[in-house]
């Protein structure tokens, strides 16, 4: 089963504790909605949204909670460029197991030691991105949340549909206002005439 959260940047002020208690407010629903009482089985995968690490510790202590590794490669690649490492990178994320893996992560060093060096950050555990350290009993081996993405594109596309099918509506309705007027116009400047040639002017 898939599901989405997705929050609106309705306010750049709302950061730290606000976010927290705005996902733990989502999630504890989610989990009453879904009759949670264990999370040993679940993996919420995010780009890191601000607060929603937390909120999924303290409300799902035994869920798997990864990194969105198209996210996180964006921000590599700000300063790690070039083709050779992207693709090291997403070696090292599709490793099938850790001999793999370790491998992968021997390439990156040999290439770029910096580049490196940047997946050693505590906020970039190797177990939240490398498929070779997901848990196997969840059964799913997602490494991006592009999904949730392309639904909020189709999201999108609808919206554009119905704000353009308003627009055609309002248009329309302006034509037709228009005619009316034209009718009206044209009718008034009949009668107008036929009351000149009555009065014979």
């Amino acid at each position: 089963m898939l599901l989405q959260g997705t929050t609106m940047k309705h306010n750049q002020r709302k950061q730290g504790r606000n976010m927290r208690e705005t996902w733990s407010w989502f999630l504890a629903n989610l989990g009453q909605d879904l009759e949670i009482n264990n999370s040993h089985h679940i993996a919420f995968i995010s780009d890191r949204q601000k607060g929603l690490i937390a909120a999924v510790r303290d409300l799902f202590p035994n869920a798997e909670h990864r990194n969105c590794v198209r996210h996180m490669y964006q921000n590599f690649k700000t300063k790690h460029k070039g083709k050779a490492l992207k693709d090291m990178v997403w070696n090292a994320a599709w490793a099938s197991n850790n001999v793999i893996f370790r491998k992968c992560m021997e390439d990156l060093e040999n290439e770029d030691k910096a580049a490196r060096e940047w997946f050693n950050h505590p906020e970039r555990p190797f177990n939240t991105w490398t498929r070779s350290m997901f848990r196997t009993h969840i059964k799913c081996d997602m490494l991006l949340n592009n999904l949730c993405e392309n639904f909020n594109r189709w999201l999108l596309c609808v919206l554009v549909l119905l704000l353009n099918l308003e627009l055609l509506n309002l248009e329309l309705l302006c034509v037709l206002k228009f005619l009316k007027l034209l009718f009206v116009m044209k009718f008034l400047k009949l009668l107008l005439l036929v009351f000149l040639r009555e009065a014979g002017v």
